[in-house]
């Protein structure tokens, strides 16, 4: 009576789609690496090793209210996953009733006569469906993969949102890196022009060159008026993403230092362990697996049903008469019922199911071929970004190199103090374009983790 086994239902194979290494230039990047451990996965900001930065993505995980909104969703399909199995149950139910009826009877002689008629009724009735082809499984089944795609869809804003605190993290980290280089630059500016200016009036500098020096200032001066208010929209980000209103953590950020670090170990891993670890990946793949499962559901439900009933209980006119021998009143009942006609209803839901099931195919291969694209262009950008900030580093350096050496010919006569200008301006832009530099560096590795799933594997010594 357990009924027929429930359809064989199509598996989702991400071997399908994954290729087997990833096309880099970097081939050191596709040897065997140990798995992912669990509790990696969306805390990747602790190996960051900045305390700021951990306190402010524990806030919004704590406040945020698109997460609120993927636990409702969680709580509402563990329900509906609940409900569904319980679906499967036989039902029991108890009745207490009492009648009380008035007839009147017409005699010949057109007389009438009033009988009062009562009746208590004391009765427990059960019904279970048996599930012959599946269906009721197949809902049961569907309802968890539902669950399970809630499931990952929280861990997946759990990540996006530490990401997106990360990344306006560092882009208020490296904004405040460049102010008090911009007042050097405006500073040296400032002097190169007094000093120019001065030249001109005694011949040994023309108009031009004034010009020029005051062009270059006008646009520092421009360029560094916009940083605060840069800077004001990205602490306004970050309280809207930890729940508090604009300014709350300026204090904080302005007080503390800052110790971020990209970890060096971070790692791609080979492709398919990189789409079992994407939580988008998990949420396309187990819906479709609910779209398949209401397939089947949609087709069992077009065959017989089959229910077994029984009730039984105790009927008499007073309820004091409940219990007597001739009281007693039951029945049992097998129901096999079938629908012979219905315009086409049951068949056109089945082609409703399969059309969304094809869907969710289709949506499950683009996330798929989504996740592998940007896992690859990221990649190539902090790769790319890593050699341009060690470039501009290396600029900066020589730069401040070059300045102290100018420095030290002026002091000794053999070089004037316009020089010095020049080579200052030299080196305050350099170290501008390096702080550029690592904090796009920075937000590309965010970027980076964020497409490997929110986390990444570590290389092991033997692979190193």
């Amino acid at each position: 009576m357990c009924g027929c086994a429930l359809k064989s239902v199509p598996t989702i194979d991400l071997q399908q789609l994954a290729p087997s290494e990833w096309n880099l230039s970097d081939p050191a990047q596709t040897v065997d690496l140990q798995p992912l451990q669990a509790q990696q996965l969306g805390e990747f900001w602790r190996r960051f090793s900045d305390p700021v930065l951990s306190q402010l993505i524990n806030t919004a995980l704590l406040n945020s209210s698109s997460l609120q909104q993927a636990r409702a969703r969680l709580d509402e399909a563990t329900a509906l996953a609940s409900k569904a199995q319980a679906e499967l149950s036989p039902t029991l139910t108890a009745e207490l009733a009492y009648q009380r009826e008035k007839i009147v009877t017409v005699l010949p002689n057109q007389s009438r006569v009033t009988n009062t008629v009562s009746n208590t009724n004391v009765a427990g009735y059960f019904r279970w469906e048996i599930d012959i082809f599946g269906a009721k499984r197949a809902a049961q089944a569907a309802a968890e993969a539902d669950l399970g795609a809630a499931q990952a869809d929280l861990q997946a804003a759990h990540a996006s949102l530490a990401c997106a605190v990360a990344e306006v993290y560092v882009e208020w980290r490296g904004l405040y890196s460049r102010l008090p280089l911009w007042r050097h630059l405006t500073d040296s500016l400032t002097a190169e022009l007094r000093l120019t200016q001065a030249k001109v009036d005694v011949g040994l500098a023309t108009v031009t060159d004034a010009n020029l020096v005051s062009q270059s200032l006008a646009q520092t001066q421009a360029q560094m008026s916009l940083v605060p208010s840069a800077l004001s929209a990205a602490e306004a980000r970050l309280a809207a993403l930890t729940g508090f209103t604009p300014g709350h953590w300026r204090q904080i950020l302005e007080s503390s230092a800052d110790r971020l670090k990209i970890p060096s170990d971070m790692s791609l891993g080979i492709p398919l362990d990189v789409l079992e670890r994407r939580r988008d990946v998990a949420v396309a793949a187990l819906r479709l697996h609910a779209a398949v499962l209401r397939s089947v559901q949609a087709d069992a439900e077009r065959y017989p049903q089959l229910a077994l009933a029984a009730n039984s209980g105790w009927q008499a006119p007073r309820l004091t008469d409940l219990g007597g021998a001739n009281t007693l009143t039951y029945q049992l009942l097998t129901q096999l019922s079938a629908t012979i006609f219905d315009a086409g209803r049951l068949e056109q839901a089945l082609r409703v199911q399969q059309a969304r099931q094809a869907e969710k195919l289709a949506l499950w291969r683009q996330t798929v071929l989504e996740a592998l694209k940007e896992v690859s262009a990221e990649y190539a950008t902090v790769q790319g970004r890593t050699e341009a900030a060690r470039a501009r580093f290396s600029a900066a350096s020589e730069a401040a190199r070059r300045y102290q050496l100018i420095q030290a010919r002026a002091q000794v006569g053999l070089l004037d103090e316009l020089s010095v200008m020049n080579t200052a301006r030299t080196r305050w832009q350099a170290e501008l374009d390096a702080a550029q530099a690592e904090q796009e560096r920075r937000q590309s590795a965010i970027r980076l983790v964020r497409a490997l799933g929110g986390g990444w594997v570590m290389q092991t010594q033997e692979s190193r």
